[in-house]
């Protein structure tokens, strides 16, 4: 089974999670690693859950499950051989902070990577909008998501069809008024998407 990167973990919700994951194999490797410390798999969260009892002076951290120190981190030698908890993720995004078109934002991310960005889950979304504010992106940015003129229905670059959706206001918008290309909303507009004139410059967004 092939998985993804170690685990990162954003939050303390999130490592409560993890603790039980790993329970019957504690210690064992999480993402940390020590380059200002950052997360293996190149995400980035400003949560800590270190355990004091030790020094931070080696570059790998293993999460801790003794009942002195339950959840709590510490740092280890990178060679040390220890259990995993990896996870498998489903998106790798890649912000392109190059005002483009629509149509030449795409042909950007299949050029490049594999593919315009596509959101179908919450899950997705909750990924997407980690990145941005990560890197404290404020503005649109072009989705992989565009409107069939022939039957008003909004489509992902990969053929399906909208399931899972975040429409600004609600619901999606509709032909004749509509744009036909899909953007997303950073900053204060919430990380909702909107119809946009498709020849207007945005960052965009590609996945892969």
């Amino acid at each position: 089974m092939s998985y993804t990167d170690l685990v990162s973990i954003k939050n303390e919700s999130h490592n409560d999670h993890i603790k039980n994951e790993g329970k019957n194999i504690a210690p064992f490797w999480i993402g940390m690693i020590h380059d200002d410390w950052a997360w293996s798999d190149g995400g980035c969260s400003t949560y800590r859950n270190w355990y004091t009892g030790y020094p931070l002076n080696n570059n790998c951290v293993r999460m801790l499950n003794l009942d002195i120190a339950k959840g709590q981190w510490f740092t280890a030698p990178c060679g040390n051989s220890d259990h995993p908890v990896c996870y498998k993720g489903k998106l790798k995004i890649h912000l392109i902070n190059e005002p483009k078109t629509w149509e030449e934002a795409q042909h950007y991310c299949y050029t490049h990577h594999r593919s315009p960005l596509i959101i179908q889950s919450e899950q997705d979304q909750h990924a997407v909008q980690q990145v941005l504010q990560c890197k404290n992106f404020s503005g649109y940015v072009w989705l992989g998501l565009r409107q069939s003129r022939l039957f008003g229905f909004w489509v992902w670059a990969d053929g399906i069809t909208v399931g899972w959706s975040n429409w600004e206001g609600g619901s999606q918008p509709e032909q004749p008024l509509s744009h036909i290309c899909a953007a997303m909303a950073t900053g204060e507009g919430g990380f909702k998407w909107s119809d946009q004139n498709c020849i207007s410059k945005f960052s965009f967004l590609c996945e892969g």
